[in-house]
């Protein structure tokens, strides 16, 4: 399970992914489900099924950059209007940003069918927000459940919420760290 498709080999956690992948598959068959930001990653299914048996892809929420955001007022509007639902969730909700953006009924269901299936002999999840979706059903799952984390995303956000300029976007962001840390804490000590 990753938070993102292991090719192209541009991102450190792609290149982690893909090259973890490969050495496991030549003593195991592995199954691949991923989001993908862009319809444009599709196009990688038939390179990926050299390493796994089948690959399933889910699209994950979009979020336009904040540095859109402050390019120009025009920008502004169109950022909040477009991630005005979002935004809101975030605002009222518990969850960071980050699991919210990687919540999907589809992934969900994915895991949830995958678990009571007994066809697989380890879940594999590469991030705690790649499995964001199952948070209520993570103590039920029967099939063991192996979550990697390549980073400290709350120290990593702590770093940018901290070097941001523009108070309400820092305090947005200072607010969302302390919920990214929470949520890391209770998927770390619910595995």
């Amino acid at each position: 399970i990753s938070p993102l498709c292991p090719l192209p080999l541009e991102k450190g956690g792609a290149v982690r992914i893909w090259n973890i992948a490969k050495l496991l598959s030549q003593k195991h068959d592995l199954d691949l489900v991923c989001f993908i930001r862009d319809e444009r990653e599709l196009k990688y299914e038939s390179e990926l099924k050299k390493v796994f048996k089948k690959v399933t892809f889910i699209k994950r929420k979009k979020l336009l950059n904040a540095q859109y955001l402050l390019s120009s007022l025009s920008h502004t509007i169109e950022f909040l209007s477009q991630n005005f639902k979002l935004l809101g969730q975030v605002l009222f909700s518990d969850r960071p940003l980050l699991s919210l953006l990687y919540d999907s009924s589809e992934m969900r269901e994915f895991i949830v069918n995958a678990d009571k299936s007994k066809k697989y002999d380890l879940l594999y999840a590469e991030t705690f927000y790649s499995i964001a979706c199952i948070k209520e059903d993570l103590r039920n799952l029967e099939t063991p459940l192996l979550l990697i984390e390549q980073n400290i995303e709350s120290a990593m956000y702590k770093r940018l919420a901290t070097s941001q300029k523009v108070l309400p976007i820092k305090m947005f962001m200072e607010k969302d760290v302390e919920k990214i840390k929470a949520e890391e804490e209770y998927f770390w000590n619910s595995i």
